[in-house]
């Protein structure tokens, strides 16, 4: 229970912000650093944009079962365990970029 309203949390906190968390350039970088495919950014952009399951699949046409299979593939593939462990994942990522990217704006 306590998990589940976390993420709800952290998805209020998300859809909250006017912009993305990370500026393009750094996405790019780290779906480079985590060997990530074009769709598994995708659907971790749109995780991190606070969007549902049902809203990443809409937004990128494929169905709310499919994104769940690309997260759950995701969990297994960067060694975590939830949605949670992903964006910690993701940001510790981000802070072991090379000094130049760290000055990149986030949130």
């Amino acid at each position: 229970m306590h998990q589940r309203h976390v993420e709800s949390q952290v998805r209020v906190r998300l859809q909250d912000a006017d912009h993305r968390v990370f500026h393009e350039s750094a996405w790019l970088r780290l779906a480079d650093a985590l060997t990530l495919s074009g769709r598994e950014l995708q659907v971790v952009q749109g995780l991190f944009d606070g969007k549902t399951e049902a809203r990443i699949g809409a937004d990128l046409g494929i169905s709310p079962r499919t994104v769940h299979t690309h997260l759950e593939r995701l969990f297994r593939k960067l060694d975590v365990h939830d949605r949670v462990g992903l964006v910690v994942r993701i940001f510790a990522t981000y802070l072991s970029l090379d000094g130049h990217l760290r000055g990149t704006r986030v949130c």
